[in-house]
C-alpha cells in the first residue's frame, strides 16, 4: 500500500487529531483496539493529505465517530438497564443462580458472588508437600513429579469435568517435597483453563491464566465482582475472581466442579450431582472412606496408616495409586 510521506511533525499532528476525536469514545472499548484504531486513523489522514483528498479525512472521522458513539450509547443503555450479558445472552437485573458451589447474581450489568460456599458441595484439598484430604476425609501424602488427575467425572480418559495438576519440586521446604505448579481445569466440554501459579514472593494475581490458549490475568476487583474469562475470539461462560488471596474459577450455570487456588494449597469443590462418580487423587465422594483410593480399573488401594493410633506412621500412599492417575 502507499507510504505516509508526511513530516514527523505532521504525523504527530494527525495522531493528535485522531486521539482528540476518538479517545472520548473509549467507554467500554478495549484499549488495544482503540489505540490500533487511532493509528489507522492517523495513517489514513496522512494519505488523504498527501493525495489532496481532504474529503476522505473528514469521512473517516465522521464514520468512526458515528460508529463508536452508537457503541457507547449501547453500552450506556446496557448499564442503565442493569442487564447482564454472558455467552451471547442477556439476564435480568437481580436474577440469581444458586445451584452451583457458590451462588451469584446479576447487579447493574455485572455478576457478583456472595462468596459463601454451598455446604451441599463436597470438597477436597491438596496442600504443598503435597498432603491430600479426599472428599470423604481420607488423608495421605503423594510426592509425585508429574501431572496427575486431581478429580474428574467418571474414570474414562476424556471426562466432561476434570481438574488436573502438575507438581514440581518445591523451591523451599523438605527435600523430596513437591508443590502445585500448574492447574488444568475443564468446567465443561470444549473449554480448558490452564493456570501457571505465580511463585512466591509474587502475589497470585500475577498467575498466568490461559483459556483455550488465550493468555490473561484475573484482576483484583471489588468484593464479589466476577470476571468473565476470555478466549482467543470471544468471552466464555466461565468466571474467575478472588476471594481474599485465592483465585476461584467456575463455569456459568453449571453443576460441575469449581476450583480454589491459594498460595499453599488448592481446593476442588464438587456439585452434589457428581457424588459417587468422581475419580482421581481426591477420591470418589461416596460418603465412606473405604473406597476412596480407587484405581482406573476400580480396584481399591488401602490408605496409609498404622503405628500408635495412626500417629508417627508414614502417610505416604501406595505409589501404584499416584502413578495410576498420571
Amino acid at each position: 500500500g502507499p507510504a505516509c510521506k508526511a513530516s514527523e511533525a505532521d504525523q504527530k499532528e494527525y495522531l493528535h487529531t485522531c486521539q482528540l476525536t476518538l479517545t472520548p469514545l473509549k467507554i467500554g472499548m478495549d484499549m488495544e483496539k482503540l489505540n490500533k484504531l487511532i493509528g489507522e486513523c492517523a495513517f489514513d489522514q496522512c494519505i488523504a493529505a498527501q493525495t489532496g483528498i481532504e474529503k476522505l479525512q473528514i469521512e473517516w472521522l465522521n464514520e468512526c465517530t458515528v460508529k463508536f458513539k452508537e457503541e457507547e450509547e449501547e453500552i450506556k443503555n446496557t448499564i442503565e438497564s442493569g442487564l447482564c450479558y454472558i455467552d451471547g445472552k442477556s439476564y435480568e437485573n437481580e436474577q440469581k443462580w444458586e445451584k452451583g458451589c457458590i451462588s451469584y447474581h446479576c447487579k447493574d450489568g455485572k455478576f457478583y458472588s456472595n462468596d459463601l460456599y454451598n455446604r451441599d458441595c463436597g470438597h477436597c484439598s491438596a496442600k504443598n508437600d503435597p498432603h491430600f484430604t479426599t472428599y470423604d476425609g481420607t488423608t495421605y501424602d503423594w510426592h509425585g513429579h508429574n501431572t496427575y488427575v486431581i478429580s474428574q467425572e467418571g474414570s474414562k480418559s476424556c471426562p466432561h469435568h476434570y481438574v488436573n495438576s502438575k507438581f514440581k519440586s518445591c523451591s523451599t521446604g523438605l527435600a523430596g517435597a513437591t508443590c502445585l505448579a500448574e492447574i488444568y481445569f475443564q468446567p465443561f466440554n470444549g473449554l480448558e483453563i490452564k493456570i501457571i501459579k505465580a511463585e512466591l514472593p509474587h502475589h497470585l494475581k500475577f498467575s498466568e491464566i490461559y483459556v483455550n490458549g488465550f493468555k490473561q490475568f484475573i484482576a483484583v476487583k471489588p468484593k464479589g465482582e466476577l470476571q468473565i474469562l476470555k478466549g482467543p475470539h470471544k468471552e466464555f461462560p466461565v468466571f474467575g475472581w478472588f476471594i481474599g488471596d485465592c483465585i476461584h474459577i467456575m463455569g456459568f450455570n453449571t453443576d460441575g466442579l469449581m476450583i480454589k487456588v491459594c498460595e499453599w494449597y488448592m481446593n476442588v469443590y464438587a456439585h452434589p450431582s457428581l457424588a459417587s462418580n468422581l475419580y482421581g487423587l481426591c477420591g470418589d465422594w461416596d460418603g465412606t472412606k473405604s473406597g476412596d483410593l480407587k484405581l482406573r480399573d476400580h480396584s481399591i488401594i488401602n490408605p496409609p496408616g498404622g503405628g500408635f493410633f495412626g500417629f508417627f506412621a508414614s502417610k505416604n500412599v501406595d505409589q501404584n495409586f499416584g502413578k495410576d492417575w498420571e
